[in-house]
């Protein structure tokens, strides 16, 4: 089979620049000046950079002590007790997955029991996930918080500054006639 290849300029299809701000050649090929680098990117000198390196060569040497040694100490221990060593690691890895599992789930049921009873779910933050129940109860805690701090909100914004009777300083006039009267009078 013959491969040819049609080569066209894709950019005629295109939609055209609003007038007055057609681009120039340069900028259509890229090859323009080069952007500013941005302001709120942070830079570096070379104290930050060696004491960021030095912190995590730090973690990582702590790391790989602990391995070694724990690698010395299994190999210290009987083929029976590296078993048990073993088997008590797993238990120890599946038990704190299975707490955080636990966590998510309440965590989920917290944010559908906050969306029901129109709270924010911000709130959840705040809950005690160790069981159903404790998660219950910090909820209804978390609600009567909630439900006391919008009460006293509203509270506040109604006790503002009460209005004035009246337009502009005198008092409220009787009837519709002295009204009336008092405007003609004031002109």
């Amino acid at each position: 089979m013959d491969e040819r290849k049609l080569i066209f300029n894709l950019q005629l299809f295109a939609q055209d620049e609003p007038e007055g701000q057609e681009k120039t050649p340069e900028e259509e090929d890229g090859g323009g000046e080069p952007e500013e680098p941005q302001k709120d990117k942070k830079s570096f000198t070379q104290e930050d950079v060696d004491k960021i390196i030095g912190k995590a060569y730090a973690k990582w040497q702590k790391q790989q002590e602990k391995a070694v040694s724990e690698a010395e100490r299994l190999a210290k221990m009987t083929e029976e007790e590296r078993q048990r060593e073993m088997s008590r690691k797993r238990e120890e890895d599946l038990t704190r997955r299975e707490a955080e599992i636990a966590r998510r789930e309440l965590r989920a049921q917290a944010l559908e029991t906050l969306a029901g009873k129109s709270y924010p779910a911000e709130l959840a933050d705040v809950l005690d996930y160790k069981d159903a129940d404790s998660c219950n109860a910090s909820i209804d805690k978390v609600g009567k918080a909630w439900q006391k701090a919008v009460q006293k909100g509203v509270e506040v914004r109604i006790a503002g500054s009460t209005p004035r009777t009246g337009g502009a300083g005198g008092s409220r006039p009787k009837n519709l006639e002295t009204a009336v009267a008092d405007f003609y009078n004031m002109n």
